[in-house]
């Protein structure tokens, strides 16, 4: 039998010295304040909810936290905001008109089962929002959403105001990320390629 380890991060803060990993890239996870927070090549990962431990993966949308680049029709301003993990730029949605509808959609191109990974804020009951991804259309939630698409061509965010209007109003869309397989792994942040997390 071999012998086993066993780390409590409730109590142990510091990771036993002959802990190691390889990893050819840097790498991310959120920290107890939901901090997205960057770690080096080489050293291990140990987010809010324990040591991370994955396989590669590559993020194949391009601008993971910038809303500039995706095609917007209907009316509707893009403003700079502060991220939802609070360390990043990002960019917040604004200027809804009442009654009216807003989409937001950025091609992506991916072969077989891939999943869509996002971190939405801001979500209330006067605004309808939805995603489709690859055959699949569902309502975006307050916070972490996950959805799993077949062959997917975009990511596409339709947004739905009833009687409700704002300019103050800021909608945030952040941490986007699509990879191959059936499940997400950690966030890789792009700013203007792909990017594979070895």
């Amino acid at each position: 039998m071999y012998p086993k380890l066993y780390i409590d991060f409730t109590i142990q803060s510091q990771l036993p010295f002959a802990l190691k990993c390889t990893r050819a890239t840097i790498g991310y996870a959120f920290n107890a304040s939901r901090r997205l927070v960057q770690f080096a090549a080489n050293k291990l990962r140990v987010g809010f909810d324990g040591l991370i431990i994955e396989p590669a993966a590559t993020n194949l949308f391009n601008t993971s936290k910038n809303l500039t680049t995706w095609t917007k029709t209907g009316t509707a301003t893009i403003v700079s905001a502060t991220s939802i993990d609070s360390t990043f730029a990002s960019i917040g949605i604004t200027g809804y008109s009442a009654s009216a509808t807003v989409t937001f959609e950025k091609s992506v191109s991916g072969s077989g089962l891939h999943t869509l990974s996002f971190y939405a804020t801001n979500v209330n009951n006067n605004v309808i929002r939805t995603v489709s991804f690859g055959g699949t259309t569902t309502s975006i939630k307050n916070g972490y959403n996950e959805i799993v698409g077949n062959n997917p061509t975009s990511v596409l965010i339709t947004i739905t105001t009833n009687s409700f209007s704002s300019t103050s109003f800021i909608d945030k869309i952040d941490a986007v990320q699509v990879e191959a397989g059936s499940s997400a792994t950690s966030h890789i942040v792009t700013t203007g390629s792909t990017v594979t997390r070895n």
